[in-house]
């Protein structure tokens, strides 16, 4: 049989109010005359008269008390939220990312840098080529960053450094922004072996919220002029 919460609020209240008084019944009788032969059939009266009590008490008290209990408490959605609780805003998780692009190419770690990405995520470089996917985004510049990029005609960024010199972010809703990365490098070497002494480029990412997490949709990498 199923039960209205008001019929549940009243026989919660009832079985409380008989344990309790069962309880304590016991507990004092037991004090008060130690163990005996009829000490049942004495403490049944005690209890008996105790319920009359309890019972009556129980359905009056436990409402008033409940009551004021509801008025102390801060409706769910007037609670000020913490800042140390809620998520990062949009201009700080960017700038994380950011920080983490320049990071992960600096110490040349290509699964890292792919973690920047979506799952699915795009990736245009300069070159023309398109890299989609973060594991094929790992794969492709594993060996830009650890020397092997000029055996496969590619470059060789294994001693490269960059830096961000400005990025520009413009929100398009709450969950998706286009962010342009100005940066240099240096120390980059070309398929011929050739130092590139210096290297500046523009990155244009978009970046979405999903799953809980800033990252990168698509990226496109641009040279421009020294």
């Amino acid at each position: 049989m199923k039960l209205s919460f008001k019929q549940a609020n009243l026989l919660f209240v009832l079985l409380v109010s008989i344990a309790m008084t069962a309880v304590m019944s016991f507990g004092i009788l037991l004090m008060r005359l130690g163990w005996q032969a009829d000490f049942v059939k004495i403490w049944l009266g005690d209890f008996l008269l105790g319920c009359c009590l309890s019972i009556p008490t129980g359905f009056t008290v436990v409402p008033l008390i409940r009551r004021w209990i509801d008025r102390q408490v801060i409706p769910a959605d007037r609670v000020p939220k913490s800042d140390s609780l809620s998520e990062p805003s949009m201009d700080e998780s960017v700038q994380e990312l950011v920080s983490n692009y320049a990071q992960t190419l600096n110490n040349h770690q290509a699964d890292r840098f792919a973690g920047l990405f979506h799952e699915n995520a795009e990736y245009n470089n300069v070159m023309g080529s398109v890299i989609r996917g973060r594991k094929a985004l790992a794969d492709w510049h594993a060996p830009l960053f650890d020397g092997r990029g000029r055996e496969m005609g590619m470059p060789d960024f294994s001693q490269a450094t960059i830096e961000v010199n400005r990025y520009d972010l413009r929100p398009l809703t709450a969950d998706v922004a286009m962010v342009h990365v100005f940066w240099t490098q240096y120390g980059a070497i070309s398929p011929t072996g050739a130092v590139i002494a210096r290297r500046n480029g523009l990155s244009a990412w978009v970046v979405t919220h999903k799953e809980g997490n800033w990252r990168i949709e698509t990226m496109n990498n641009k040279d421009l002029p020294n």
